[in-house]
């Protein structure tokens, strides 16, 4: 059933709508290369996605296919990092009075 979440908690997709277009081969190519950069490169991706370096160089050079598990992988190892990163800058934020030093909630304001 189009919608409904599959392994990991994705929605298969409906390919029978009639909106739906596919996606093209190189645009998908293009996002999955920006994901590897957004978590860190090829070898901190290679190592979050428990596959060889040689193996992601040849997705991202094209060599190898982008399946639907690594498509599934490296979308889940993308919400992790992600929902890491919301908790850091919660920690953070000096919009949270609670993140800031003594000397910082002294001097926050005072121009």
């Amino acid at each position: 059933m189009a919608g409904v979440p599959g392994a990991l908690g994705f929605a298969s997709p409906d390919l029978k709508a009639p909106d739906t277009m596919p996606q093209d081969s190189m645009v998908q190519l293009a996002l999955f290369t920006q994901a590897v950069e957004a978590l860190g490169g090829q070898r901190v991706t290679a190592r979050t996605l428990g596959i060889e370096e040689r193996d992601l160089l040849a997705r991202l050079a094209g060599d190898a296919p982008l399946d639907t598990a690594i498509l599934r992988d490296i979308a889940k190892a993308l919400i992790d990092h992600a929902d890491r990163c919301r908790k850091i800058e919660r920690k953070l934020s000096p919009a949270f009075s609670e993140n800031l030093t003594v000397v910082q909630a002294e001097g926050f304001g005072g121009g």
